[in-house]
């Protein structure tokens, strides 16, 4: 939907841009008099600012400059500008969002307050289903490491051994896309009680690598090749004169859910039997059962089928108040609506 909603708003600049160049035509002609394209330039807008807020400024030859909320300039004198959307590293990741300038030069967008669609189909992609994301994907590497230590506490149908149930899961650890390629970052998971479901960002500067926690904002330094926070271990390259600037975004569950998979090819290999258990004896699979309700997240407070029945209940939350403030936010558009009618 973002995609569509970029397409449409260059659609609207440059109709805005090829109006302003006729009324300044018809403003400097004598007898001329361009009501009617007066009149389409402002639907155009009005169109154009359901899906972007924009600021709309008045000009002395008739044209009028296009300013998003955060003063980028849209239409000018010079013509339109563009947008333009990048759907980042990863598929499924948080998307960016570019306006062209002046030079060929391009600013980003995506973390202001854009407003309208494409602002707020933005908040929804980075702050709600990104959101969700994580947390189911905590889930899924909690439950595949409960899971896979009690299943190998059990004896399968020949009685030896098992292995892990489930493919162990890393933490995604990705490049930005203008790096020096002369550093590496890698993150370990050492402790899965303690994983808060954050992702995270590493920055080098001049002199130092900065760890960023991207749900709290908390950040701080990493002294020497490795730093141990919340269950996890990232180990870094050193600083080098080629390194500033350089960043990695690492995600410990983000994406744990979508590539969560069996191991196990032979249904033999199932552990249902304790260690030296009988035919018939089923206590391994009535302790993997159990791991629906055991509290072996978030430093012992909460079970995967907790942190399951939290992560549907914010999602339900965060709905019913965007719903609730849609009603209100309806009901201010009706009042103006009915003031501009008044005065046309």
């Amino acid at each position: 939907r973002m995609g569509v909603f970029v397409e449409d708003v260059n659609r609207h600049l440059q109709d805005v841009a090829a109006l302003n160049e006729q009324i300044k035509r018809l403003e400097r002609s004598s007898g001329g008099s361009p009501n009617e394209l007066l009149d389409e330039r402002d639907r155009v807008i009005e169109s154009l600012s359901k899906i972007l807020r924009v600021d709309a400024r008045t000009q002395d030859d008739g044209s009028i400059n296009l300013f998003t909320a955060s003063g980028h300039r849209l239409v000018s004198q010079s013509g339109a500008e563009s947008l333009r959307i990048a759907q980042g590293a990863l598929a499924d990741g948080p998307a960016q969002i570019f306006v062209s300038a002046a030079g060929l030069a391009e600013s980003e967008l995506t973390d202001r307050n854009l407003g309208g669609e494409l602002g707020a189909a933005i908040d929804v992609s980075n702050n709600m289903i990104d959101r969700a994301r994580r947390d189911i994907g905590l889930l899924a590497v909690g439950l595949t490491d409960s899971f896979n230590i009690q299943h190998k506490e059990g004896d399968t149908l020949n009685q030896t051994a098992g292995q892990d149930f489930f493919t162990s899961l890393l933490p995604i650890t990705t490049p930005a896309t203008l790096n020096s390629g002369t550093t590496t970052v890698s993150a370990d998971i050492d402790d899965v009680t303690q994983l808060t479901g954050a992702s995270y960002r590493i920055d080098y500067t001049d002199s130092v690598v900065t760890l960023t926690n991207l749900e709290t904002e908390e950040s701080q330094e990493i002294n020497g090749a490795t730093i141990t926070v919340e269950g996890l271990t990232f180990t870094v390259s050193p600083v080098s004169n080629l390194t500033d600037g350089d960043s990695f975004r690492i995600e410990p569950t983000a994406r744990a859910a979508s590539i969560m998979a069996v191991a196990l090819t032979d249904p033999d290999e199932i552990t249902a039997a304790a260690n030296g258990g009988t035919v018939g004896d089923n206590r391994n699979m009535l302790a993997l059962i159990n791991l629906r309700d055991a509290n072996t997240l978030r430093d012992g407070s909460q079970s995967v089928y907790d942190v399951y029945t939290s992560a549907v209940s914010k999602v339900a939350v965060d709905t019913r108040s965007a719903q609730a403030n849609a009603e209100t936010e309806l009901s201010l558009l009706n009042s103006v609506t009915d003031q501009r009618a008044s005065i046309t």
